[in-house]
């Protein structure tokens, strides 16, 4: 939240008696209890320190509930010290840490609004929402793409992956026309490097699903289109039944269970830092979706863990 963060600077300051640092505190703590709804937005970094201060095994699953149980424990010690202390300080200070980094996580995989159009990055691996990503454009349409992405455009563009033959499409041709029904992602920069000739190395992170509604502009640089497009989010339409709901919810907490159980083998923040923290079970749509990302990257590097 933009407007806890504008208090930060205030906080050391010794104008701000004790009661307005609590409020602080407060609002920082309920801030945290909220995005523990959506583990998978939290920081990854972050894992190994609690599991370790907490002497928790590796392949503990850090849900909705355990994060808020850790959330409470760490801020009724900043209670118990009394703000002043240096301790409760630096606490402070990891607090505002972690509520920025979800606070920008969550406008990258739940976004409030996104523009009606955005230009579109045609590239020939498939990447799912919450996957972390890195790219070095130098074509002259990306170039300009990512130029425009981070003057005008929210720091986003679409990312879809598509055959061959409708990346080299031209309007009103066939191959134009099957962008239309492609699906993807939208992409959100998080850093932007770049380089004298317009070149420039990025770091994003995969947002909402999309599908493809229409082709709004075509812009040719050296022979090549860059594709301005509408396009539509899509979500799962959730059961009715309530023995579906049933058997989808023990599903996913199965194989939350058993992706858990890996990490016995496997070093979760090497997973962790590419996936992100995994979703709650109990957002089942989410929790698939990071589940199918998991699985792309990780079933060699488990069975060669496991000596299989």
């Amino acid at each position: 939240n933009s407007n806890e963060w504008q208090l930060r600077p205030y906080f050391s300051s010794s104008e701000l008696d004790p009661k307005g640092k609590m409020s602080i505190v407060r609002s920082l703590y309920r801030s945290l209890l909220r995005y523990s709804r959506h583990p998978e937005v939290f920081p990854p970094d972050m894992v190994e320190p609690i599991l370790s201060k907490y002497e928790l095994p590796q392949h503990t699953i850090l849900n909705t509930n355990k994060l808020r149980d850790i959330i409470r424990d760490e801020f009724k010690q900043d209670v118990d010290e009394d703000v002043e202390g240096e301790g409760s300080s630096e606490r402070t200070s990891q607090a505002f840490s972690v509520v920025r980094f979800c606070s920008e996580r969550s406008a990258f995989l739940q976004p409030d609004s996104l523009p009606e159009t955005l230009a579109a990055f045609i590239y020939g691996k498939p990447e799912l929402p919450g996957s972390l990503v890195h790219f070095h454009f130098f074509e002259p349409r990306y170039k300009v793409m990512i130029k425009e992405a981070m003057e005008e455009r929210e720091k986003r563009f679409l990312y879809l992956y598509t055959r061959p033959a409708a990346a080299e499409q031209q309007l009103g041709s066939e191959e134009g026309e099957s962008l239309i029904g492609q699906c993807g992602v939208v992409l959100s920069v998080e850093e932007c490097l770049f380089e004298d000739d317009g070149r420039a190395n990025i770091r994003a992170i995969c947002g909402p699903r999309i599908r493809v509604t229409d082709i709004v502009e075509q812009r040719v640089f050296e022979g090549s289109p860059l594709s301005e497009l509408s396009y539509e989010t899509i979500t799962d339409t959730p059961p009715t039944n309530d023995e579906d709901r049933k058997e989808i919810a023990e599903t996913a907490r199965h194989y939350e269970y058993l992706v858990h159980e890996i990490y016995r083998y496997i070093p979760r923040v090497r997973i962790e830092t590419q996936l992100g923290i995994a979703p709650s079970s109990s957002h089942s749509e989410n929790f698939s979706l990071w589940l199918a990302k998991w699985l792309q990257g990780n079933v060699i590097v488990l069975f060669s863990s496991c000596g299989a």
